[in-house]
């Protein structure tokens, strides 16, 4: 009984398909759905048959944009692709590191002052783990260095939302808020960010 149960799982365990998505980089252009004119991050999303879980024939690959101010996602064409990004024809099939390597890439760039490649490893990592605060953070103090408050302020509202207590987050959420003239606001949240470190 046990072979025949071990025999008819065989398929499954040897047969499968796995997915991958890969950041290729940001563009500026008008949201469909907010209508800013906003930096969107484009995502390559491919899946591969696989044997033994090693990925042999390729099922299709597919592109997207996200939004940074509004979060809204839609579907592009391989063709807008190109335009922006010429290399995209042969990107591989995804990235073999973990989160915490895309962390420790941007976190490189970022101490070099590479801001956009920093932004771009960040954005690597929240495709991986996307309920890390921590990636939401690092991500929110790039784009504060690049001058992209607005986008800022979304990224750190994320990490608060994800991690309340932790009082960087705010901290440096008031730094966005000051850059964009909300004094009342960048107060606000600067005392909170005191009152949790006080804890």
């Amino acid at each position: 009984m046990f072979l025949i149960i071990l025999l008819a799982l065989l398929p499954s365990i040897i047969l499968g398909s796995r997915s991958s998505n890969q950041v290729l980089g940001q563009v500026r252009y008008p949201c469909s759905h907010c209508r800013q004119n906003s930096f969107h991050v484009i995502v390559l999303a491919r899946s591969w048959f696989t044997l033994y879980f090693i990925p042999l024939i390729p099922l299709g690959k597919s592109f997207s944009a996200r939004c940074n101010l509004c979060g809204y996602r839609e579907g592009i064409s391989e063709a807008q692709v190109k335009v922006w990004f010429p290399e995209a024809q042969g990107v591989p099939a995804g990235s073999a590191k973990t989160a915490q390597q895309w962390v420790d890439e941007g976190n490189a760039h970022a101490q070099a002052q590479r801001y956009e490649q920093a932004l771009s490893a960040y954005e690597q990592a929240i495709l991986l783990n996307p309920n890390f605060p921590g990636n939401y953070y690092q991500k929110g103090v790039a784009l504060i260095a690049l001058s992209r408050y607005e986008e800022a302020l979304v990224a750190l509202d994320q990490a608060i939302r994800l991690a309340p207590q932790v009082p960087a987050a705010y901290h440096q959420k008031g730094i966005a808020l000051d850059a964009l003239g909300q004094a009342a606001e960048a107060q606000a949240a600067r005392e909170q960010a005191q009152q949790l470190a006080r804890r």
